[in-house]
């Protein structure tokens, strides 16, 4: 068996290929100077519990050329063979988050696999996750992706978060707030609010295009709607 790589842009190299992304990104930071984020919250009463792939962070197989964006080249490399692209002012973001909320990261990715990304991306910001969740504490009843029939369709069951004694006396189902990437990962909590976010690729970034399944807000709307401590609508 092979030994698992992982290589990450030096930053002579990070400064070359982001040159050729100067124009976008200076697009998407004016952009997002815009947005109306409203204050600091000093009471964090919402949960907001983030996915990972598909919404964070972009990964692809080398194999997988449809889903490896043109003229970029990836963020980090992991067991050789897996390309990881974050998205656009991806700090920045995750920094708001952990300032007004109480903010947790939840993936149905293996555990190993989430460390080698958090290593990449997250050195600085990881500690301050309420939790890191991987695939152990999401649902498995045997149900298989069309896409891969050995490939399991996992589940986030929130009674796991109130069943925890450290974590779930605080949080109930108007104070939670989940995103995913796939609508059915939420589907065993129909009372607790989620937005399914779908990851688009670009030719250079990769940007966020927003769906909700509650109340179809468009992803600036949904950025504004997070200094929200009480989701009942």
């Amino acid at each position: 068996m092979g030994s698992k790589s992982k290589s990450f842009l030096s930053d002579e190299d990070k400064h070359s290929a982001g040159e050729e992304e100067e124009e976008e990104s200076s697009s998407l930071g004016r952009a997002l100077e815009k947005l109306n984020l409203g204050p600091k919250k000093q009471n964090k009463k919402l949960l907001l519990i983030l996915s990972l792939n598909g919404f964070l962070i972009h990964r692809a197989h080398r194999a997988d050329s449809a889903k490896i964006p043109r003229n970029r080249r990836p963020d980090g490399v992991y067991d050789g063979t897996r390309y990881v692209y974050r998205r656009p002012f991806l700090e920045q973001f995750i920094q708001f988050c952990l300032e007004r909320f109480e903010a947790a990261l939840w993936s149905s990715a293996l555990e190993r696999n989430i460390d080698v990304v958090l290593g990449c991306f997250f050195t600085r910001l990881k500690k301050r996750f309420l939790f890191i969740w991987d695939q152990n504490k999401c649902s498995d009843y045997g149900f298989k992706t069309r896409e891969n029939k050995k490939k399991p369709l996992f589940f986030k069951e929130l009674n796991k978060i109130w069943s925890s004694s450290t974590i779930g006396p605080r949080f109930f189902e108007s104070n939670i707030l989940l995103i995913v990437d796939e609508p059915y990962k939420a589907l065993l909590n129909p009372q607790v609010y989620y937005i399914h976010i779908q990851g688009v690729i670009s030719e250079r970034i990769i940007t966020p295009k927003g769906t909700t399944i509650l109340n179809k807000w468009d992803h600036v709307r949904f950025m504004r709607h997070l200094n929200a401590t009480d989701l009942k609508l």
